[in-house]
């Protein structure tokens, strides 16, 4: 079995790889090429709580650890687990265990909350077995998929980006978006916090530079905090909500045609990052899943039972990339897993030479009463306001894993183990 740490993983993703895999699990997502089964998700309650709560999530839950098997095109296996929780930890904040994590409280009372992902992966043409790191691979393909959003619905000529989120997925949502449209030239950031956007945006200017080679972007990229969320999304011709928040933090009034909104945080039917209204009057709402996103994320779902959008007009990104054939591709289409980029550096900002292409006139569709996406039957709107939600699922996972365990194997990347051995 092949082992694969977050350093391994950081050498060898780079966006354009990223962008190809997840582009072709989207469309084989929609053209019922996976085997899928529900997220499971389990959650540890606050002390106190019975443990056969009747509810799956609770507000005073401490912990939750997200469990998705996957199966794409009938050669990978693979299933991905998420967990966040928090634990006590001693004075001196001495744990063991896997996964990153914040410190919150002092002494006795201290709190650690952990995040980690992992990926078990069986390719079913080599045999090959491997378990990796998965929170990269969550971070660049959750940013994959609001790039190939972008490379549909996003305003002609774009050129403001407004990152609602100073967390991880906001850094990798505001590389990804920048890779996949190149006129973009200002990035403006949000979060409660002053200090934590003032350092967010350092952090970005810093990505930027060592992103993008001199010369490969038609503009340079300027990034500033914001000092209020209205003043971040107003006037933004793209604006990602990439934050743990329950309640929206993309208002409906700030938003005006042509926009296109990303969100990318929320992932439970009670919470919503955007303003569900805004989800009901926009003129195309897009998806990852239709079961995940469009069931099972308030964003969508308030929209629905709440302001009277139509399920009917939601459709799956990979139904319209699949529409679209080549129209629309990433570099990493073009020349495969690993590209032209070089790659990860030691911090984690992927390298890449190249911007992903664009394309007008692309097919948008809707849904069947079944909850699959049916046969494309417009054209995408580039002047009106276009909402995507990605909750995520494993199949854009288990596609990433898979390119990244091949290159491993064939550039003797990781570690082997033999659980199997008795001595």
């Amino acid at each position: 079995m092949l082992l694969l740490s977050a350093a391994d993983v950081a050498e060898l993703l780079t966006l354009d790889a990223v962008f190809a895999a997840t582009r072709e699990a989207a469309i084989a997502h929609s053209e019922l090429r996976t085997q899928r089964i529900a997220r499971t998700a389990l959650h540890l309650l606050a002390r106190g709580h019975a443990e056969n709560a009747a509810q799956p999530a609770t507000p005073d839950a401490r912990g939750e650890l997200l469990v998705m098997p996957e199966v794409v095109d009938q050669s990978v296996f693979g299933v991905k687990t998420w967990h966040s929780f928090e634990h006590p930890v001693a004075e001196s904040g001495a744990r063991s265990g896997a996964g990153s994590g914040t410190r919150s409280g002092a002494g006795s009372a201290s709190t650690l909350a952990q995040t980690g992902s992992l990926i078990y992966l069986i390719d079913g043409e080599s045999g090959e077995q491997a378990i990796l790191d998965g929170s990269q691979i969550t971070d660049w393909r959750t940013g994959a998929l609001s790039g190939l959003a972008a490379a549909l619905y996003a305003p002609e000529n774009s050129r403001r980006l407004a990152v609602i989120g100073s967390g991880r997925q906001a850094r990798s949502q505001a590389l990804a978006l920048v890779h996949a449209v190149p006129t973009l030239e200002w990035v403006s950031v949000w979060s409660r916090s002053p200090k934590r956007r003032e350092e967010f945006a350092a952090q970005l200017t810093r990505d930027f530079a060592g992103a993008f080679a001199a010369g490969s972007r038609p503009v340079a990229v300027t990034v500033t905090a914001a000092n209020s969320a209205p003043k971040a999304v107003i006037g933004a011709d793209i604006v990602v909500a990439a934050t743990t928040s329950t309640r929206p933090v993309v208002v409906n009034a700030w938003l005006a045609a042509p926009v296109l909104v990303c969100g990318v945080g929320s992932h439970t039917i009670a919470a919503a990052e955007i303003d569900p209204r805004a989800v009901a009057r926009a003129d195309t709402v897009v998806v990852d899943t239709l079961a995940g996103a469009a069931d099972t994320s308030g964003d969508i779902a308030l929209a629905i039972a709440r302001h009277g959008l139509d399920r009917a007009r939601v459709v799956e990104l990979g139904a319209v990339l699949g529409a679209v054939g080549g129209g629309v591709a990433s570099a990493g289409a073009r020349s495969g897993v690993g590209g032209d980029g070089a790659g990860m550096s030691s911090v984690g900002v992927v390298r890449t030479g190249t911007a992903a292409a664009t394309s007008s006139g692309a097919a948008a569709g809707g849904a069947t009463s079944a909850g699959e996406s049916a046969a494309p039957r417009t054209h995408a709107r580039r002047d009106g306001m276009t909402v995507f939600k990605s909750v995520g699922f494993a199949a854009a996972d288990v596609a990433v894993a898979a390119a990244v365990t091949r290159l491993a194997v064939a550039r003797g990347v990781g570690t082997r183990i033999d659980l199997s051995s008795q001595q």
